[in-house]
């Protein structure tokens, strides 16, 4: 078999065949938090896991040939994983329970039942239902508030893992870089 010929290298090499993708998973991209989830038929127990996130991030090539410097990005990813760890996460615009303030608590209704837990153990978020797929959304919005400028994000995806096996993924496309053009 022969040697393939310099040029052709090259060209197949500096090609943009992109998008190309990076991930960022494992240390620093997990939570222990608490939850339950609530629909018209039921409310679970109260139960905690140890949540583990990942984040795709699609773009064509940086000039430094990169979407994203892989330790800037685990930074920001880490950083809004922090906020939920050691927290009861709480749906704050759930149709089936409700959250109401009580000076230094929170009172949660719930299938009947009453809960008070204090504020400084709870994080609110603003979702109807505390599901792996919701809080991959709720990281990824927040993820996109948090990226620095200019990358060219064509398309984002943020994967919530509550137990081996068991993942919630959401994804989006995002208009010309979703706004990250600087």
């Amino acid at each position: 078999m022969g040697a393939v010929p310099m040029e052709h290298k090259v060209h197949s090499a500096n090609q943009d065949c992109g998008p190309f993708y990076v991930e960022v998973a494992g240390e620093g991209l997990g939570f222990a938090a608490a939850h339950f989830t609530a629909t018209a038929e039921e409310v679970e127990p109260l139960h905690g896991h140890n949540y583990r996130a990942k984040v795709r991030l699609w773009s064509s090539l940086a000039p430094e040939g990169w979407v994203m410097d892989f330790r800037q990005l685990r930074k920001v990813a880490t950083s809004l994983c922090r906020p939920l760890d050691h927290r009861l996460l709480l749906p704050g615009e759930s149709p089936f329970l409700l959250v109401c303030e009580e000076g230094k608590n929170y009172r949660v209704e719930a299938g009947g039942k009453t809960y008070l837990f204090p504020k400084e153990d709870c994080l609110v978020l603003p979702l109807p239902n505390t599901t792996a797929e919701l809080l991959a959304q709720w990281l990824g919005g927040q993820l996109l508030l948090n990226l620095p400028q200019g990358l060219g994000i064509t398309r984002v995806a943020v994967g919530v893992e509550e137990a081996p096996g068991q993942e919630g993924w959401w994804s989006c496309n995002l208009c010309q870089g979703g706004g990250h053009e600087g």
